[in-house]
């Protein structure tokens, strides 16, 4: 029997732990490719698709019962606001000559125009002109003599004076106000008029 020379096994480690793992490893390829059948891989190939199938469950009738919620609260909620505006209504009146041209905004973003688009934009030229004449003659035509008021209230008396009460906005001389600062002007004339 022939010996085994430790020295050669070990300088030929590498190669004989490559050799062995080659007949595994076609070993077990051959095991794999023989062994089993088709069916298990169609049947996880189909498993496989029915859960990428399902991932996405948004569709019509996971939609549909949320749309009926929205809708539901929509129409509550526009009854409330409905209910809220015809409380609020005669609150909210620009000055007469604004009124006979049209020009009455809605809502705080709308232009200050007679014809205005269903985002309540307007013509920005008529817009910025409506503004200034605002702030240089409607505005003040809202604020009567403080003489025949005090006489109406008598014997009542305002605090400070009328205009204490009805404070007048001041504004730049040379800017036309911001659509915002027309509102809050207006809102600081409606407020106080509303309680009196």
């Amino acid at each position: 029997m022939a010996k085994m020379d430790k020295d050669a096994l070990k300088k030929n480690q590498f190669w004989i732990g490559l050799g062995v793992f080659c007949v595994l490893w076609l070993v077990a390829v051959v095991l794999v490719k023989t062994m089993g059948s088709g069916q298990a891989k169609a049947d996880y190939l189909a498993s496989e698709k029915s859960i990428k199938d399902t991932r996405n469950p948004k569709n019509d009738s996971f939609l549909t019962p949320w749309n009926n919620h929205r809708d539901k609260f929509k129409a509550h909620k526009d009854k409330i606001w409905q209910q809220a505006w015809d409380l609020q209504q005669g609150i909210y009146v620009w000055p007469d000559p604004m009124v006979k041209q049209g020009i009455v905004p809605r809502y705080v973003g709308d232009s200050f125009t007679r014809v205005r688009g269903a985002d309540g934009k307007g013509d920005v030229t008529e817009d910025v002109n409506n503004r200034s004449r605002y702030k240089t003659d409607w505005y003040k035509e809202q604020f009567p003599p403080a003489e025949p008021l005090e006489t109406w209230v008598a014997p009542v008396e305002f605090q400070g004076g009328f205009f204490a009460v009805f404070p007048m906005q001041t504004w730049q001389a040379s800017n036309a106000p911001t659509q915002e600062e027309v509102w809050l002007a207006q809102e600081d004339y409606w407020v106080p008029a509303s309680c009196s």
